[in-house]
């Protein structure tokens, strides 16, 4: 009679503790979602394994994963036609950007060019070289990138046009495990970047002129340039920042404590969608009047937040951890 009472017993804890499984063991995925900036119409539109660029003009939305691109249309976010596909995981593509009409990206220690239209692929460098890290200039005409030769041990930077053609090397810099890692913004006239483990916000003109240091004692994550092209974001020591192109009016514009999401503007340059404690949060341009979002938590992939757009002026795009049991 004990045993049977014991067995009885024993079943009831389990199914309760299924019951309650929620409660102590909750499961997220990660989901695809819009909402406007005000918190409101927010929907769930699919599970979301990619990450994602959005062309400048804000009519084209790409999904990427480590071996394919992917055309999603605006209109049902749900349904995407395959672009581009490597096959297996070991043919993977690296560092995407996209202008209004291509994406370059780095595969087999090369810069490569996709036309969205047509799927085209163009192999743009072939020097046998580490390229990496390509970025188109707001206008789409031009790519700045960089290269690394084991024989001379000098990390180059090029600017070259968006077909490959009229590559010129606009910075030399001796080689090291910090500046291998460039990262580049470019507005029509000028590159912006950083260096990874280095301080300072960096600019030179495409033609190699008038290299400078805009900002020291920084070490940022990030370089977000604003629909003006007048100035940028970033994220340095835990603080959102902002400063001019120019070198002017450097900004504090968070004390919140994050280094993994690229805070994003709104086209008519109004807001900034930031992340603070893992939640997403809006923000005027100038700092003021933050608030959160929504209780949801941003979702992340390899300790990186995935990539979110304003889609307009009142509609965001953006990747929520979604609790699914």
């Amino acid at each position: 009679m004990k045993i049977r009472f014991f067995i009885l017993l024993g079943i009831i804890i389990v199914i309760l503790l299924l019951g309650c499984e929620s409660d102590w063991y909750p499961i997220y995925e990660d989901w695809l979602c819009t909402i406007n900036i005000d918190g409101s119409d927010l929907e769930y539109i699919r599970n979301s394994y990619g990450n994602f660029l959005l062309s400048p003009d804000r009519q084209t939305l790409i999904e990427y994963t480590k071996n394919k691109f992917y055309s999603v249309s605006l209109n049902d976010l749900s349904s995407k036609t395959l672009l581009l596909n490597y096959g297996d995981d070991t043919e993977e593509i690296y560092n995407p950007s996209m202008s209004n009409t291509h994406i370059a990206f780095t595969h087999n220690a090369d810069i490569y060019s996709l036309n969205i239209e047509n799927k085209d692929t163009t192999r743009l460098t072939l020097d046998a070289s580490l390229e990496k890290n390509p970025a188109f200039s707001s206008d789409g005409s031009k790519i700045v990138y960089t290269t690394f030769n084991s024989a001379d041990s000098v990390t180059k930077v090029i600017v070259m046009n968006s077909d490959g053609s009229n590559k010129n090397v606009i910075l030399e810099e001796p080689h090291n495990r910090y500046k291998k890692h460039f990262h580049f913004i470019m507005n029509d006239t000028a590159v912006l970047y950083y260096i990874m483990f280095k301080s300072g916000i960096y600019t030179i003109n495409i033609d190699g002129s008038n290299h400078q240091c805009i900002l020291e004692n920084v070490h940022p994550y990030y370089l977000t340039l604003s629909p003006n092209r007048d100035y940028v974001i970033f994220m340095s020591d835990g603080y959102l920042q902002k400063i001019n192109v120019d070198g002017t009016g450097h900004t504090l514009l968070t004390d919140t404590n994050n280094w993994e999401f690229d805070a994003v503007i709104s086209p008519n340059g109004q807001k900034i969608l930031y992340s603070k404690e893992d939640f997403p949060y809006i923000m005027d341009a100038d700092g003021t009047d933050s608030y959160k979002l929504l209780d949801k938590m941003i979702a992340d992939k390899d300790y990186e937040r995935r990539e979110s757009y304003f889609l307009d002026d009142y509609k965001i795009l953006i990747t929520l951890k979604k609790q699914i049991n």
